[in-house]
């Protein structure tokens, strides 16, 4: 069995490659390694897409790619949302906001 960086490596280069199967199945394998859901997106996918950014103005990726890094991304995601556990959600405060009349 694969540890966990390696697995987030994987979610990381399947982004960077455009790679829709391969995110698919590493978004599989961090869940059922024990992986939650928001640390896979954070460690894992997120970085991919700030690789994709890089390339994108370094000038090695278009607008195509971009979209396309987007719907991998995406596709990755419909593996995990299920998995996402809705936890306290603490609230911070109250915000007020408003113009002056005049």
């Amino acid at each position: 069995m694969a540890d966990e960086n390696e697995i987030l490596g994987k979610l990381r280069d399947a982004i960077v490659e455009l790679d829709i199967p391969g995110v698919q199945e590493a978004s599989q394998e961090a869940i059922s390694t024990g992986i939650s859901a928001y640390r896979a997106v954070v460690e894992g996918m997120a970085k991919g897409m700030e690789i994709v950014g890089q390339k994108y103005e370094e000038g090695e990726y278009y607008l195509a790619e971009l979209i396309m890094a987007g719907e991998t991304m995406r596709e990755g995601m419909v593996v995990l949302e299920p998995h996402f556990t809705s936890g306290e959600v603490s609230r911070a405060g109250k915000a007020v906001i408003g113009t002056v009349k005049g």
